[in-house]
């Protein structure tokens, strides 16, 4: 359980520089073909920044959602084995 949870430490992590590297990408661009971006009708970060940032909150929720799965599971391994060790010094 702790590779996983060490797996999904490296997945956010690498997926928040995903994000932050595809959004200096798209600045960059936007900065040095200004005339593209006139273009569409919306902001130059809709374009780039945004469906990188929502993959990049999507990832980190199901990471979250994991890590609080896999603290509850250990918790309550922990305690089962607590409570085992508990009743068998009783039993002595």
């Amino acid at each position: 359980m702790k590779k996983l949870d060490a797996f999904l430490n490296i997945l956010m992590g690498s997926f928040f520089g995903v994000f932050i590297g595809n959004t200096i990408s798209n600045y960059r661009e936007y900065r040095a073909f200004p005339e593209i971006y006139e273009i569409r009708p919306a902001p130059w970060w809709v374009y780039g920044a945004l469906p990188s940032f929502i993959l990049f909150i999507a990832v980190v929720v199901i990471c979250v959602v994991l890590k609080f799965v896999i603290h509850i599971k250990l918790k309550k391994k922990d305690s089962e084995s607590e409570c085992e060790s508990i009743s068998d010094a009783e039993a002595k």
